[in-house]
């Protein structure tokens, strides 16, 4: 049997391949779980022989591929030998998706599972179930906060909360109101040179209650924008557009 974890997200990933080592270890007490970093040369000739020859000890194999991908040697036809196997697990993690080879990783019978970047929303869930798990009261400004510094660096978040709880701080709950450096690293986050980074600091900004007509007279004040937002001022005065919609098509222009 194959299990093929993918995606950026590498924390989720890794908690999952932890998952699924813990259920295996539970269903099978004496398993041990062996680990091949295919970038170094001896690894290979290791795989092989922990494929195709069974163990003295259990008749159930549990084994981790790291560095498969970067690895120079086809083991296309070795993997798909263990397919069909019910006494053999082998998990692969990598950040891409197969290219040429291994295409079979995305097929049937394989068990495969995709961590790509959580968007905004589930992002936020995510934040708010591990500071959970940490016993941690955490209030929505927070996580925005944490959100518009660390983007989708799930590591970071969770580096961010088990720092509270190391230093005994349970709640985090009593922040209140948008101060100033935040509102214009939010307003500057408007002008970033990436499309999902905009978004969000549009996002995070609206979710604070920050008047959308605030925020376009302090953008179209700016020197370079003014003419930008003059033509934006016609529309809105002439009802064709909302100031929301005008900082929409800003954000995505």
């Amino acid at each position: 049997m194959i299990i093929f974890l993918y995606g950026l997200d590498s924390y989720r990933r890794r908690q999952r391949l932890k998952e699924i080592i813990a259920e295996n270890k539970e269903l099978h007490q004496s398993t041990i779980p062996y680990y091949f970093d295919l970038s170094e040369r001896n690894k290979v000739s290791l795989l092989r022989d922990f494929v195709r020859q069974k163990s003295l000890l259990t008749n159930f194999r549990l084994g981790i591929l790291r560095g498969l991908f970067d690895c120079d040697e086809d083991l296309e036809e070795l993997l798909a030998e263990t397919i069909e196997s019910n006494d053999l697990i082998i998990i692969v993690s990598e950040e891409e998706k197969p290219k040429k080879l291994y295409k079979f990783f995305l097929k049937n019978p394989v068990v495969y599972e995709e961590f790509d970047f959580l968007p905004t929303k589930n992002l936020n869930n995510f934040i708010l179930e591990e500071a959970g798990k940490r016993k941690l009261n955490i209030s929505s400004q927070f996580v925005n906060k944490l959100m518009l510094s660390y983007r989708n660096d799930t590591w970071a978040y969770i580096t961010e909360l088990d720092r509270l709880v190391f230093s005994g701080t349970e709640n985090v709950s009593r922040m209140s109101g948008i101060d100033g450096d935040y509102f214009f690293k939010l307003l500057n986050g408007l002008r970033g040179y990436n499309l999902s980074g905009r978004l969000m600091a549009l996002e995070l900004l609206l979710a604070e209650n920050e008047e959308p007509a605030k925020i376009f007279n302090i953008l179209a004040a700016q020197k370079n924008l003014k003419n930008k937002f003059a033509n934006y001022d016609l529309l809105v005065k002439s009802g064709k557009l909302e100031y929301e919609e005008v900082l929409l098509d800003f954000v995505l222009a």
